[in-house]
């Protein structure tokens, strides 16, 4: 009997053991942040912003564009808000819309139509992507800096800017939100 009873207190000792050690890894798991299934999960979402050319199509281009990446955002379950250039910035956000993410951390997408040289009537749209990175320890009380993350252009058909931009802005999207939502290795 005595033994029996010694045998169920070091059992009823083992389990309870066990059960500690089981709820202090599941705790350990539940705090300990997982590294992002993809690229773009690195960032709470993005904040896009397009700088057209001056040219009478440069408005109605960006508007083009900026739908197109709204639309990849949305099937890629990205977090996006678009804003103007001078929304864009560092402040708590834009006034025209409440982000759902935090403002400062997002990942800038810039969309941006300029020539393609000094002269050119050609002009290129570019997909840039920037992130704030906060300065190292040892750089202490210097302000955060931007670092590109992504870069990439379309060389639009000359005098067909519009219909141009509805042709190269969902290849040239494609490949950013491909490339951003890639898994981590």
């Amino acid at each position: 009997m005595r033994r029996r009873l010694a045998w169920l207190v070091s059992v009823g000792l083992m389990s309870a053991s066990a059960a500690l050690i089981v709820a202090a890894h599941a705790q350990a798991l539940q705090t300990t942040p997982a590294s992002p299934a993809r690229m773009i999960d690195a960032w709470p979402g993005i904040v896009l912003f397009c700088m057209p050319s001056r040219q009478e199509w440069g408005a109605t281009a960006c508007g083009v564009a900026a739908r197109e990446a709204e639309r990849q955002a949305a099937a890629a379950s990205i977090k996006l808000i678009a804003v103007s250039a001078a929304e864009a910035g560092l402040s708590v956000g834009p006034n025209s819309a409440a982000p759902s993410f935090v403002w400062p951390q997002a990942l800038r997408l810039f969309l941006q139509f300029h020539p393609v040289g000094e002269g050119s009537k050609r002009w290129r749209l570019s997909t840039k992507a920037y992130e704030l990175t906060p300065p190292a320890p040892e750089q202490a009380g210097q302000a955060p800096k931007w670092h590109y993350v992504y870069d990439h252009f379309s060389v639009l058909d000359e005098g067909k800017e519009i219909r141009a931009t509805e042709e190269a802005a969902p290849p040239l999207l494609e490949l950013f939100f491909a490339t951003m939502t890639k898994p981590r290795s």
